[in-house]
């Protein structure tokens, strides 16, 4: 079990879906500080899909909402591993074929799936019927809301720092210096590391990101409000919506994926 869920997804690390950034990303430069071992990047779900996913659950009634949300839900909670153990060991006994799988933070491509479906159907429904009373105006609000606050917070509440770091960075600087780890000038030597190269670049990324999503739905929640007074068209505004989560999912993308790292098909 313990070979099962070494890729387990931090219960903090989830914010990835909402802000890419704020664990770090990838672990080439040493900017990721989160729980797993290495990764190649965070799982992120969008800032419109989060906003037509909350517009969803509030406006979309149809049968299908449940079983995406349950299916989204359960398989973010597998994605834990390790993180929520009593729950996932049950699964990994008792649950037929659960104890196949292995990197159980690759269950977030499934919860993406799930809840992006509630998105879409939150897409549909408010652009078609929601948007005759304020109550999309409100939600919209809220999800703006949050996004503040993490904006705000997400300094305070967050490390930026990884488990065994400060061991790590010590070994290395002894190890290079030919001195003993307990030297003095060896712990000295890793706070200055730690406070002056990796929390501020961290911190940096975190803030970057949060902002990033505020100023997302704000562009999302404009376009729904020019249509709200029949100063948008229904079909602009959608694609104005679509080309917008567009450059958001593949911004963030090419930072794991960028252009260069492609491999030629050998086509024309």
């Amino acid at each position: 079990i313990d070979y099962a869920f070494a890729w387990s997804q931090g219960w903090g690390e989830l914010m990835t879906l909402i802000i890419p950034n704020s664990y770090g990303g990838a672990s080439g430069d040493g900017a990721y500080w989160g729980p797993k071992a290495f990764t190649s990047g965070p799982h992120y779900f969008g800032a419109l899909a989060i906003l037509f996913f909350v517009l969803g659950l509030v406006f979309y009634k149809g049968k299908w909402k449940i079983p995406f949300l349950v299916s989204g839900t359960l398989t973010m909670l597998f994605s834990l591993g390790n993180n929520f153990l009593f729950f996932n060991e049950l699964m990994y006994h008792y649950l037929p074929y659960f104890s196949k799988f292995r990197t159980p933070e690759m269950w977030l491509i499934a919860t993406v799936f799930s809840f992006a479906m509630i998105s879409v159907f939150g897409f549909q429904e408010v652009l078609n019927r929601g948007l005759e009373n304020k109550k999309w105006l409100y939600v919209t609000g809220g999800v703006l809301g949050f996004g503040l606050i993490l904006s705000f917070a997400s300094t305070s509440v967050l490390s930026f720092q990884k488990d065994g770091e400060k061991q790590q960075i010590a070994q290395q600087i002894a190890n290079s210096n030919r001195v003993s780890v307990n030297d003095p000038r060896v712990q000295q030597s890793v706070n200055q590391v730690i406070k002056n190269q990796l929390l501020p670049a961290r911190e940096k990324a975190a803030s970057k990101d949060s902002w990033r999503f505020v100023i997302l739905i704000l562009i999302g929640g404009a376009i729904l409000y020019l249509v709200s007074i029949k100063k948008l068209n229904t079909g602009i505004a959608g694609l104005l919506l679509v080309l917008v989560a567009a450059f958001d999912m593949i911004s963030v993308g090419t930072r794991y994926i960028p252009h260069y790292s492609k491999v030629p098909t050998g086509f024309d």
